[in-house]
């Protein structure tokens, strides 16, 4: 929750609710909604949330994230 901002402002005289989540140094993962994956990991896609399904694209997000800058694996 430490990334986690919420605000109220007011908008055209209605109060909506922001919300700000700034990136994690470290990857996350949240309990699964679909009862037959116990984890699952997500990724921003301009303003959508994608999930990562497949082991290879899980694998790759992970070591792109913990590799050095300038590293290529």
């Amino acid at each position: 929750m430490s990334l986690v901002t919420i605000r109220f402002e007011t908008i055209d005289s209605k109060i909506v609710c922001a919300v700000d989540v700034r990136k994690s140094d470290e990857i996350v993962l949240m309990k699964g909604k679909d009862k037959k994956l116990e984890l699952e990991l997500y990724i921003r896609a301009g303003n959508t949330s994608k999930p990562l399904i497949d082991t290879p694209e899980i694998v790759e997000f992970c070591l792109k994230r913990s590799k050095p800058s300038g590293e290529s694996y």
